[in-house]
């Protein structure tokens, strides 16, 4: 008669790893640590490879902001890098109007500045006689 002996096999599964294109200008991301604890870095310019899982926080955060894409095949990679090699023509490459709505942002920073929150009109003290100085007492 055969026992068991109790144990049983513990099925890990390993994170699958993607590659991303870097859309922005660059991104700077922890490669390790160094020998004295700080961590160190290095810094993949725009059209640059990153591999890393879906699961990551810091992928996930990247995705959200536009700033990389998962590339799917070599050739898409290859398409990819083409694109951004000229900047002016570019359709991938991250933008400042694109990163400002992939945050939500409600005023574009490329936008014209509403009317309520321009600055006021002060006129400078040697000017006016009517000009706000500050209490010097």
């Amino acid at each position: 008669m055969a026992t068991s002996t109790g144990t049983t096999e513990k099925t890990t599964q390993k994170p699958t790893v993607h590659r991303y294109v870097v859309l922005s200008d660059a991104l700077v991301v922890t490669t390790g640590k160094k020998a004295n604890g700080r961590p160190e870095y290095t810094r993949i310019l725009r059209g640059g490879v990153l591999n890393g899982s879906a699961e990551s926080e810091t992928i996930k955060d990247l995705l959200h902001k536009r700033s990389i894409m998962k590339v799917t095949s070599r050739e898409h990679l290859a398409e990819v890098q083409a694109d951004l090699e000229d900047p002016l023509r570019s359709k991938h490459r991250q933008t400042v109007r694109k990163a400002s709505q992939a945050m939500g942002a409600e005023d574009d920073p490329v936008e014209a500045p509403q009317s309520d929150i321009q600055p006021v009109a002060a006129p400078l003290p040697e000017t006016s006689p009517d000009a706000i100085l500050p209490d010097t007492e």
